[in-house]
Protein backbone atom coordinates (compact mmCIF):
# COMPACT_ATOMS: atom_id res chain seq x y z
CA UNK A 1 0.00 0.00 0.00
CA UNK A 2 2.91 2.61 0.86
CA UNK A 3 4.38 1.68 -2.59
CA UNK A 4 0.92 2.76 -4.32
CA UNK A 5 1.09 6.06 -2.26
CA UNK A 6 4.77 7.01 -2.66
CA UNK A 7 4.22 6.08 -6.75
CA UNK A 8 0.65 7.89 -6.85
CA UNK A 9 2.78 11.17 -5.25
CA UNK A 10 5.56 10.97 -7.72
CA UNK A 11 3.68 10.70 -10.43
CA UNK A 12 1.24 13.96 -9.61
CA UNK A 13 5.25 15.82 -8.55
CA UNK A 14 5.77 14.34 -12.75
CA UNK A 15 2.74 15.99 -13.63
CA UNK A 16 2.71 19.33 -11.87
CA UNK A 17 6.26 19.64 -12.80
CA UNK A 18 5.56 19.09 -16.57
CA UNK A 19 2.93 21.55 -16.50
CA UNK A 20 4.83 23.99 -14.90
CA UNK A 21 7.63 23.61 -17.52
CA UNK A 22 5.03 23.79 -20.48
CA UNK A 23 3.41 26.66 -19.13
CA UNK A 24 6.51 28.79 -18.32
CA UNK A 25 7.32 27.78 -21.98
CA UNK A 26 4.49 29.61 -23.28
CA UNK A 27 3.97 32.77 -21.41
CA UNK A 28 6.13 35.10 -23.05
CA UNK A 29 8.28 37.29 -20.39
CA UNK A 30 7.12 40.40 -19.25
CA UNK A 31 9.33 42.71 -20.31
CA UNK A 32 9.40 41.26 -23.88
CA UNK A 33 5.87 41.85 -23.75
CA UNK A 34 5.36 45.16 -22.51
CA UNK A 35 7.96 46.43 -25.64
CA UNK A 36 5.95 45.06 -28.00
CA UNK A 37 2.78 46.39 -26.57
CA UNK A 38 3.55 49.90 -24.91
CA UNK A 39 4.51 53.18 -25.97
CA UNK A 40 7.56 54.50 -24.53
CA UNK A 41 6.43 58.51 -25.04
CA UNK A 42 3.03 59.57 -25.79
CA UNK A 43 1.56 63.36 -26.88
CA UNK A 44 -1.52 64.81 -27.35
CA UNK A 45 -2.74 67.72 -29.55
CA UNK A 46 0.84 68.55 -30.42
CA UNK A 47 2.38 70.75 -33.05
CA UNK A 48 5.89 70.08 -34.15
CA UNK A 49 7.10 72.27 -36.27
CA UNK A 50 10.72 71.90 -38.05
CA UNK A 51 12.91 74.62 -39.39
CA UNK A 52 15.23 74.86 -42.24
CA UNK A 53 19.06 75.74 -42.09
CA UNK A 54 17.58 79.40 -42.93
CA UNK A 55 15.52 79.19 -39.41
CA UNK A 56 12.31 79.28 -41.48
CA UNK A 57 9.45 76.38 -40.80
CA UNK A 58 9.96 73.57 -43.71
CA UNK A 59 7.17 71.32 -42.06
CA UNK A 60 4.29 71.76 -39.25
CA UNK A 61 3.20 68.27 -38.17
CA UNK A 62 -0.20 68.61 -35.83
CA UNK A 63 -1.88 65.74 -34.61
CA UNK A 64 -4.19 64.54 -32.14
CA UNK A 65 -2.84 62.04 -30.51
CA UNK A 66 0.79 60.32 -30.93
CA UNK A 67 1.95 56.60 -29.64
CA UNK A 68 5.79 56.66 -30.03
CA UNK A 69 6.99 52.47 -29.92
CA UNK A 70 10.90 51.86 -28.87
CA UNK A 71 10.73 48.70 -30.76
CA UNK A 72 10.79 49.38 -34.72
CA UNK A 73 11.02 52.75 -33.79
CA UNK A 74 7.63 53.98 -34.99
CA UNK A 75 4.65 56.37 -34.41
CA UNK A 76 1.04 55.84 -34.67
CA UNK A 77 -0.38 59.35 -35.09
CA UNK A 78 -4.68 60.19 -34.70
CA UNK A 79 -5.91 62.89 -36.88
CA UNK A 80 -2.43 63.52 -38.35
CA UNK A 81 -1.79 67.00 -40.53
CA UNK A 82 1.16 67.81 -42.37
CA UNK A 83 1.75 71.37 -43.58
CA UNK A 84 4.61 71.95 -45.72
CA UNK A 85 5.48 74.85 -47.85
CA UNK A 86 7.50 74.56 -51.63
CA UNK A 87 7.75 77.16 -53.65
CA UNK A 88 5.35 79.63 -52.12
CA UNK A 89 2.41 77.39 -52.32
CA UNK A 90 1.20 75.80 -49.10
CA UNK A 91 0.50 71.87 -49.37
CA UNK A 92 -1.62 70.23 -46.65
CA UNK A 93 -2.15 66.10 -46.08
CA UNK A 94 -4.29 64.77 -43.57
CA UNK A 95 -5.89 61.44 -42.67
CA UNK A 96 -7.70 59.43 -40.01
CA UNK A 97 -4.75 57.55 -38.54
CA UNK A 98 -1.15 57.14 -39.65
CA UNK A 99 2.21 54.82 -38.95
CA UNK A 100 5.34 57.12 -39.26
CA UNK A 101 8.82 54.29 -39.69
CA UNK A 102 11.22 57.09 -38.53
CA UNK A 103 14.16 54.33 -39.65
CA UNK A 104 12.49 54.32 -43.38
CA UNK A 105 11.37 57.72 -43.42
CA UNK A 106 8.27 56.59 -44.14
CA UNK A 107 4.75 57.16 -43.51
CA UNK A 108 1.79 55.68 -43.96
CA UNK A 109 -1.58 57.20 -44.27
CA UNK A 110 -5.24 55.46 -43.81
CA UNK A 111 -8.80 56.20 -43.58
CA UNK A 112 -9.86 59.61 -45.51
CA UNK A 113 -6.47 60.69 -46.99
CA UNK A 114 -6.89 64.03 -48.65
CA UNK A 115 -4.01 66.38 -49.94
CA UNK A 116 -4.77 69.48 -50.62
CA UNK A 117 -2.13 71.92 -53.07
CA UNK A 118 -3.25 75.70 -53.05
CA UNK A 119 -3.64 78.04 -55.74
CA UNK A 120 -0.47 79.75 -56.62
CA UNK A 121 2.28 80.66 -59.55
CA UNK A 122 4.22 78.66 -60.67
CA UNK A 123 7.64 79.86 -60.81
CA UNK A 124 10.55 78.86 -63.07
CA UNK A 125 14.37 77.84 -61.51
CA UNK A 126 15.06 81.47 -61.04
CA UNK A 127 11.78 81.89 -59.03
CA UNK A 128 9.73 84.34 -61.46
CA UNK A 129 6.47 83.86 -62.19
CA UNK A 130 5.50 83.76 -65.73
CA UNK A 131 2.87 84.72 -67.59
CA UNK A 132 -0.15 82.47 -67.28
CA UNK A 133 1.25 80.67 -65.23
CA UNK A 134 -1.49 80.32 -62.57
CA UNK A 135 -1.81 77.09 -61.02
CA UNK A 136 -5.34 75.70 -59.20
CA UNK A 137 -5.74 74.56 -56.54
CA UNK A 138 -5.14 70.77 -56.27
CA UNK A 139 -7.04 68.17 -54.33
CA UNK A 140 -6.49 64.49 -53.61
CA UNK A 141 -9.13 62.24 -52.13
CA UNK A 142 -8.08 58.31 -51.15
CA UNK A 143 -7.76 55.87 -48.43
CA UNK A 144 -4.70 54.83 -47.94
CA UNK A 145 -1.44 56.91 -49.11
CA UNK A 146 2.37 55.66 -48.67
CA UNK A 147 4.94 58.62 -48.50
CA UNK A 148 8.71 58.41 -48.50
CA UNK A 149 10.06 61.58 -46.90
CA UNK A 150 13.10 61.63 -48.25
CA UNK A 151 12.36 61.49 -51.62
CA UNK A 152 9.10 63.36 -51.49
CA UNK A 153 7.17 60.64 -53.44
CA UNK A 154 3.36 59.71 -52.45
CA UNK A 155 1.86 56.28 -53.67
CA UNK A 156 -1.31 54.41 -53.01
CA UNK A 157 -2.98 51.42 -54.91
CA UNK A 158 -6.34 52.45 -53.98
CA UNK A 159 -9.04 54.21 -55.51
CA UNK A 160 -7.97 58.13 -56.03
CA UNK A 161 -10.12 60.93 -57.20
CA UNK A 162 -8.61 63.91 -58.07
CA UNK A 163 -9.86 67.57 -58.10
CA UNK A 164 -8.81 70.70 -59.78
CA UNK A 165 -11.00 73.89 -60.78
CA UNK A 166 -11.32 72.41 -64.59
CA UNK A 167 -11.11 68.29 -64.15
CA UNK A 168 -11.95 65.54 -61.87
CA UNK A 169 -9.95 62.22 -62.30
CA UNK A 170 -10.60 59.23 -61.03
CA UNK A 171 -8.00 56.38 -61.11
CA UNK A 172 -7.09 52.93 -59.35
CA UNK A 173 -3.58 53.56 -58.03
CA UNK A 174 -1.37 57.21 -57.76
CA UNK A 175 1.95 58.40 -57.80
CA UNK A 176 2.74 61.34 -56.70
CA UNK A 177 6.52 62.97 -57.15
CA UNK A 178 6.47 66.35 -55.54
CA UNK A 179 10.20 66.96 -56.25
CA UNK A 180 9.19 66.67 -60.10
CA UNK A 181 5.86 67.88 -60.27
CA UNK A 182 4.57 64.81 -61.30
CA UNK A 183 1.17 62.74 -60.71
CA UNK A 184 0.80 59.90 -62.65
CA UNK A 185 -2.28 57.70 -62.61
CA UNK A 186 -1.80 53.88 -62.52
CA UNK A 187 -5.10 52.21 -64.04
CA UNK A 188 -8.95 52.53 -64.34
CA UNK A 189 -8.68 56.38 -65.18
CA UNK A 190 -11.79 57.94 -66.00
CA UNK A 191 -12.43 62.12 -65.75
CA UNK A 192 -14.20 64.90 -67.01
CA UNK A 193 -12.27 68.04 -68.00
CA UNK A 194 -14.43 71.56 -68.34
CA UNK A 195 -12.16 74.47 -69.63
CA UNK A 196 -12.73 77.81 -67.53
CA UNK A 197 -13.22 81.02 -69.51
Amino acid sequence: MRTYITLVIVIVIGIISLWLQEDSQQTPDVKEQSETQLADSFMHDFIVTQMNPQGQAEHVLKARKMLHYKKGNLAELEQPVILFRQQDKLFSVQADRAIFHQDQNRVQLYDNVIIKREAGLIADLALTAQPDSLQNELSVYTNYLTIDTETQRAETDQAARIITADAELHSVGLLIDNKQGIVKLKSQVKGRYEQTR
